[in-house]
């Protein structure tokens, strides 16, 4: 019997367990036209994708119980460190699955961009001491800083959504003054220490604040 599973938990367990190829090809061969099937077929799963996971043993809980050890390493990983890809991958899980609305989702895409503002500014650190940072180096953090522009301008985008939606509700502008608030002042002294090939990528992310 087949266990429902989201795609982003299976791409999770392949960063883990290093089988990130495997699971991807595994993920295209079990693509299914879902809505054609219940259609010509007059059939619909008697269990949820909820369901299935609690049938396997593996509830968004346990799993999480499981890589806990791994997953709270990997929160200090930098772009090109063995577990930046696992940590990307509980961003996405989180993003995905455990973010209802459009006010929840911008909330977490602000906070994907402070995390990619800490990455930053961590990789900068580098340099300091009389290391120059290489071409590697640069590019790492045009990427970061890239990732961090893409996080806050979704971020904007669904909280003013949700700010139009329902004007009475506060709380998605309040949450963007909060950010901008808190990482304006770190953003600056950042973007004075970036060496001027990256000067187009800071004009971007000055551009969220």
């Amino acid at each position: 019997r087949l266990i429902g599973m989201p795609p982003a938990l299976l791409s999770l367990i392949g960063r883990l367990t290093g089988r990130s190829a495997s699971v991807s090809r595994l993920q295209e061969s079990l693509v299914v036209d879902s809505a054609r099937i219940r259609s010509e077929l007059n059939w619909s799963p008697d269990y949820s994708v909820r369901q299935g996971l609690a049938a396997g043993g593996l509830s968004v809980g346990v799993a999480a119980g499981a890589f806990g050890g791994v997953a709270a390493a990997s929160q200090d990983a930098l772009p090109g460190d063995s577990l930046y890809g696992l940590k990307r991958g509980i961003e996405d899980f989180k993003l995905n699955y455990m973010s209802d609305g459009a006010d929840q989702r911008g909330v977490a895409y602000l906070d994907q961009a402070s995390t990619r503002l800490s990455e930053a500014r961590r990789l900068m650190e580098r340099g300091r001491g009389g290391h120059t940072l290489d071409h590697e180096s640069l590019g790492e953090i045009r990427r970061t800083l890239s990732g961090m522009t893409h996080d806050a301008s979704e971020g904007h985008r669904l909280l003013h959504e949700a700010y139009e939606r329902d004007p009475d509700r506060l709380g998605p502008i309040q949450a963007l003054s909060a950010f901008s608030r808190s990482h304006r002042e770190a953003w600056g002294a950042l973007r004075e220490r970036l060496p001027l090939q990256l000067g187009d990528v800071s004009e971007q992310v000055s551009s969220v604040f």
